[in-house]
This record gives C-alpha cells, structure tokens and sequence, in this order.
C-alpha cells in the first residue's frame, strides 16, 4: 500500500488553509476597523468637550449675604 498524500489530499489541505487564513484576515480587519472607529470617536467627542468648555464664561465668586440654616435654633 502507497501511504503518501494523493493530489486529491493535498489540495484539501491547500483549501482548509486558505479558508484558515481569509478567515483569519477577516477578523484582524474587522477589529482593526473597530479600533480605529473608536479612536476617531473618542476624538470628536474630546473635540466637542473643548468646544463646550472653551463657550462656559469664567465662574465669578458668589457672595452670601446671611445664613439660609442656622447653626443653633
């Protein structure tokens, strides 16, 4: 008995680790994609923050003039 691979055996092979490595692309791609939208999400949203700080006027100090709960009845 011949106990070598055939053409048919290794062509089987050639498939399975072709399939193995699209799907492996795939899925690099698909967090690679992620990671990079999230990144660019985080930046316009850090954008937005400073807009909206940078529009706030400076705080001025409020004066209280009495008491609103006493201390002692």
């Amino acid at each position: 008995m011949n106990k070598g691979f055939i053409l048919s055996d290794a062509l089987i092979n050639v498939l399975i680790v072709s399939s193995l490595c699209l799907l492996t692309m795939s899925i690099y791609r698909g967090v690679n994609n992620f990671d990079e939208g999230f990144i660019k999400y985080q930046e316009r949203i850090n954008e937005k923050y400073e807009l909206l700080h940078n529009s706030l006027a400076e705080c001025k100090r409020c004066l209280i003039e009495e008491e609103v709960f006493p201390l002692e009845p």
